[in-house]
């Protein structure tokens, strides 16, 4: 079991493990991450980490046991968490502009970009500058870098002043 002390965690794994077909992941997971921490996942193809991050993102449940994430059991859609994901520029697609997909971040839904205000303008032109790309915001996907275009995914999920 998991010891607890009075510092929030971020993240909690509880005895928890991850099953895929027939096929258990990995098991006994059981780890805290204190809020405000950076963490990095490392580990060998196949060793889990894709299926760690989905649970995260409550796109997979565990199998036994339990995580937390931000106090409360994942929810897929969770707009507290700011998620890159690997293949980021295949999913975002070419004809957008940078400074719209960093829109979508703050106020997109399944239906595209509504009316927009002065304020929200203004946070999408903070945080393109915070990453250092403001320069190029006005490009479309298809013309930026791979690196650009990471620098807008990471934009795109601060943009919502995620917890």
């Amino acid at each position: 079991m998991l010891e607890r002390d009075n510092a929030s965690a971020m993240l909690e794994l509880d005895n928890a493990s991850a099953v895929r077909g027939s096929s258990t992941i990995w098991s006994e997971g059981t780890f805290r991450v204190p809020s405000a921490s950076i963490v990095g996942v490392i580990g060998p193809n196949g060793s889990g980490k894709t299926t760690l991050l989905m649970m995260i993102l409550g796109l997979l449940r565990t199998a036994t046991g339990s995580i937390t994430v931000l106090g409360r059991e994942p929810q897929r859609g969770d707009s507290r968490i700011g998620y890159v994901p690997q293949n980021y520029a295949s999913v975002a697609g070419d004809s957008i502009r940078a400074r719209d997909l960093v829109l979508l971040g703050l106020t997109g839904s399944r239906y595209g970009i509504g009316r927009t205000s002065a304020a929200e303008h203004a946070r999408v032109d903070e945080v393109l500058a915070e990453v250092g790309a403001s320069d190029f915001a006005q490009r479309r996907m298809s013309q930026l870098s791979g690196g650009q275009q990471q620098r807008i995914a990471i934009a795109q999920a601060i943009v919502g002043n995620q917890e």
